[in-house]
């Protein structure tokens, strides 16, 4: 079943298991949206079924779907979120259910898992140091595995275990036979064939490596495999990498962007500037060493008529050529310091940046009055999944570049997106006396965007975005999490209490919470609705604000 008939099929059938009380009917059903989620590569779907699925496996005490769940989620963590320590965390749960039920098959299934995301881990980081734990998850599969010709899973996982311990020409021979032999749908079909693709890459075997890929995007191609064609569009792209072909990997890899951004928001503008730098740095030593052989054939052509003449010539010209070259070094290094720089202070506030480049750490802050902003959208779910992957991605891209350009104009800091979920905080990272008047004055524009953009919406059939806004002032730390990837973040009770403010509003309403309405109750109309009861905060005075 495709497109919207099958995903009504399933929830019609999940609907009417839940009528009759049949629950394992149900895990099932979630198990299968689940599936079908993954395959549309909707991954906060995925995982709010999944959720589903392991509260009410542990509810009737399911313990195989619950191991089953547990290896599910763990994959997600892995394949879509790059989060090891919680994928390990899942699978671990996994396998500790599967060895308590003795069931041989799945605990060969969660060991493999494991010992995949370590050898992943350990490709990634050297300082994961996994060998000796990787080789014995590896003994443990192969004691558990009787017919290791027939166990295709098994098999799949001892390729991947012989290319990381180099014996690539083993993994090969496996990947064939799992080809030649494949009877577990197109899929793994695709996969395998880049998987073969990337070894026959780190052979140097190119000729092989691409008409692997190839085989494998036509067969992910005409399934409309979302994960399938990401695999094998990603192998294309290293294969031209390890084969230093950068303007075919700088093609290879925006072709991955663009298919990557049809189903999740994601920039290409960092690798594209980086291979069009190696493009230019290629063309540009080019064009040296041609200029080189026509100065040398000037030369020799010249030599015996000139001698005196030619020999003060060659000196003035690599003079110049030095002092051109020194100058065109310190223009491509100029332009490449403010490209760097302006990637920099995409992700992280100036002040920040500036520290970071001229210390190479920036120090977290305390903050004594910050106010801190959330918004959601109610039902966004629901929403999305009556909607196409690039149809959402494009709402929601509309959405928060509107929330962007109105907080910059107040003076607000942009602290990061979660899902359909906005974060800023005014009066950071430099300190200032208006931080809640900028910050309720945002809000109220963004209510009135968000109510002006729905009327256009609803002229034309669409579903609104209904919105809730919530504010709370107080204090907050600041600082630089990451290693990879650095991300601008606050901490403390007072995000956490902006965070209730958004839960517990209303639809179309800016919320809150009384230290903020301190600071701006002469200059907005607020109305006090009582202490509202809210999540591990007890009681607390909420107001909304209507207008300034």
């Amino acid at each position: 079943m495709e497109g919207e008939e099958g995903l009504s099929y399933l929830h019609k059938a999940l609907s009417l298991a839940k009528k009759i009380n049949d629950n394992n009917r149900v895990l099932y059903i979630y198990g299968s949206l689940e599936a079908y989620y993954e395959h549309l590569g909707m991954r906060d779907s995925c995982y709010f079924y999944l959720m589903d699925r392991l509260a009410l496996g542990k509810k009737i005490n399911n313990i195989v779907a619950n191991g089953e769940t547990y290896a599910a989620i763990s994959y997600l963590y892995l394949q879509y979120y790059n989060d090891n320590k919680n994928c390990l965390y899942y699978i671990d749960s996994a396998i500790a259910i599967y060895r308590e039920s003795n069931n041989k098959g799945l605990l060969e299934e969660g060991l493999c898992r494991k010992m995949n995301t370590l050898i992943g881990n350990d490709i990634i980081d050297s300082s994961y140091a996994n060998k000796i734990e990787i080789t014995k998850l590896m003994h443990e599969i192969d004691t558990l595995v009787k017919d290791k010709n027939k166990d295709f899973h098994y098999m799949v996982y001892k390729s991947a275990f012989l290319t990381y311990t180099g014996d690539l020409d083993s993994s090969i021979t496996i990947i064939k036979i799992l080809i030649n032999n494949c009877h577990d749908g197109w899929r793994n079909l695709s996969y395998r064939y880049a998987s073969l693709a990337n070894l026959y890459s780190q052979k140097k075997d190119y000729k092989r490596a691409f008409e692997s890929s190839e085989k494998g995007i036509e067969i992910a191609k005409e399934h409309k495999g979302v994960k399938e064609m990401d695999d094998n569009l990603n192998s294309l792209f290293e294969i031209y990498e390890r084969k230093a072909d950068y303007k075919n990997a700088l093609d290879a890899h925006l072709h991955l962007v663009a298919f990557r951004d049809s189903v999740n928001t994601s920039g290409m503008e960092k690798t594209k500037l980086i291979y069009e730098n190696k493009l230019k740095i290629e063309k540009s030593k080019k064009d040296a060493d041609l200029k080189d052989a026509e100065l040398k054939n000037e030369r020799t052509q010249r030599y015996g008529l000139y001698a005196g003449l030619g020999l003060m010539l060659i000196i003035a010209i690599l003079s110049y050529r030095s002092y051109r070259r020194k100058q065109k070094d310190n223009i491509i290094i100029s332009k490449e310091k403010k490209r760097s720089d302006d990637l920099l202070l995409n992700i992280l506030p100036e002040e920040v940046a500036e520290e970071l480049k001229e210390k190479g750490f920036a120090d977290a802050k305390q903050f004594n009055d910050v106010t801190v902003m959330f918004t959601d959208f109610k039902g966004f779910t629901q929403i999305s999944e009556k909607m196409t992957p690039s149809e959402l991605v494009k709402e929601i891209d509309t959405c928060f570049k509107a929330f962007d350009n109105i907080i910059h104009k107040h003076g607000i800091e942009k602290i990061k997106t979660i899902g359909d979920s906005y974060m800023c905080a005014g009066g950071l990272p430099v300190a200032n006396k208006t931080h809640a008047d900028d910050t309720v004055k945002a809000a109220l524009e963004i209510r009135d965007f968000i109510t002006n953009y729905n009327k256009e919406k609803i002229a034309k059939g669409e579903l609104p975005f209904e919105i809730r806004i919530g504010i709370n002032t107080g204090p907050v730390v600041a600082g630089i999490v990451g290693v990879k990837k650095f991300a601008y973040d606050i901490w403390g009770d007072t995000v956490n209490l902006a965070s209730r403010m958004e839960s517990s509003g209303k639809e179309g309403e800016v919320n809150i919470s009384g230290s903020t309405f301190e600071l701006v109750k002469d200059k907005f109309t607020c109305t006090h609705r009582g202490k509202i009861q809210t999540k591990n905060k007890g009681e607390v005075d909420m107001y909304f604000v209507s207008q300034i």
